[in-house]
């Protein structure tokens, strides 16, 4: 399309095409799909967004589609491609006996991301809806939405830099790994696996003190598991239930916490910490932390097993499972 012709020509339209899509600033034809986007990017303009934050997330957002797309070659190379040139001897023929196949998995890979995007943005619609109902309740005196329970986010530490030096077969086994070990554990500590996407697991509980020896017990024991390192943030408070998932700002703090705790550390709130009996974790105040939509900042601890031998040894060897 010759620039001159769009309707969005001008002297801006032609130095946003150059900072966001990498256009010469010679050139006087742009792309169809460049041209869209360039109609997105100001329609993202004139509803109020500034122009930095649609920079960083048409950035991102172009990583993440990269990321995915590559991910869909590998499949189709290896599924499709690699024995077809193993069997054919011919590039050109693979490519030909592959033809209609590789076009139904490019249509079943659109239809993938489609459909989980729906999901994640409907998720993150809904926790929006609470967040925004919790802080208007207490900002009028009211007692937040749902009972007190407790959440854990573990992540896999440097999973980024690992994935990028072991390899994406390597970390998506890592993955797997950590859904089987968060899902045994959490059944041993009384607690429920909710999701396990990649390098993170979200574990709900009924009550913290498990919270905590569920944490301590994955990320103390990840190497003997096989896993990569691992830290936890450990929180408690009000959440409700929808589909299986939870949402409210308790979980929010958790994910939070977790940001904060270093490799092979568990952290945990103020709140846990209260809740806590016994003698058999010790917790070391880390400081206070502020947390979006949550007025004060929140305080969090190192929580350390005394004897972590106990807690990662289950029933069986005298553990604390439970609490």
């Amino acid at each position: 399309i010759p620039a001159d012709e769009s309707d969005i020509a001008d002297g801006e339209a032609h130095a946003m095409i150059r900072t966001l899509l990498g256009s010469g600033a010679e050139d006087r034809k742009i792309r169809h799909d460049d041209l869209e986007l360039l109609r997105l990017t100001r329609r993202g303009l004139a509803l109020g967004a500034p122009m930095s934050h649609i920079m960083r997330s048409i950035r991102a957002t172009a990583l993440s589609a990269q990321h995915i797309v590559d991910l869909q070659r590998e499949f189709v190379d290896e599924v499709l491609l690699g024995p077809a040139l193993e069997e054919t001897g011919s590039p050109i023929e693979a490519l030909d006996t592959t033809a209609e196949v590789r076009r139904e998995f490019r249509s079943l890979g659109m239809a993938l991301v489609a459909l989980l995007l729906e999901r994640f943005a409907n998720d993150a619609v809904f926790g929006n809806i609470v967040n925004m109902t919790e802080l208007s309740l207490l900002r009028g005196g009211l007692d937040p939405l749902g009972g007190d329970q407790a959440i854990v986010f573990v992540d896999v530490s440097h999973y980024t830099r690992l994935s990028e030096e072991l390899g994406d077969d390597v970390a998506a086994e890592q993955a797997l790994l950590l859904t089987d070990v968060a899902l045994e554990r959490a059944k041993v500590h009384d607690g429920r696996l909710v999701r396990s996407l990649g390098d993170a697991a979200l574990v709900h509980f009924s009550e913290p003190s498990s919270a905590v020896l569920f944490a301590i017990d994955l990320v103390i024991g990840a190497g003997e598991r096989g896993l990569w390192q691992l830290h936890a943030g450990v929180n408690s408070g009000p959440m409700i239930r929808r589909d299986g998932d939870y949402y409210g700002t308790a979980v929010n703090i958790a994910s939070r916490v977790a940001d904060e705790a270093g490799p092979g550390q568990v952290v945990v709130t103020r709140r846990v910490v209260d809740a806590w009996a016994g003698d058999a974790v010790r917790f070391d105040p880390l400081g206070h932390f502020p947390v979006k939509n949550v007025s004060e900042p929140v305080e969090m601890f190192v929580a350390t097993a005394e004897a972590p031998d106990a807690i990662t040894g289950g029933p069986a060897n005298g553990g604390l499972i439970g609490g």
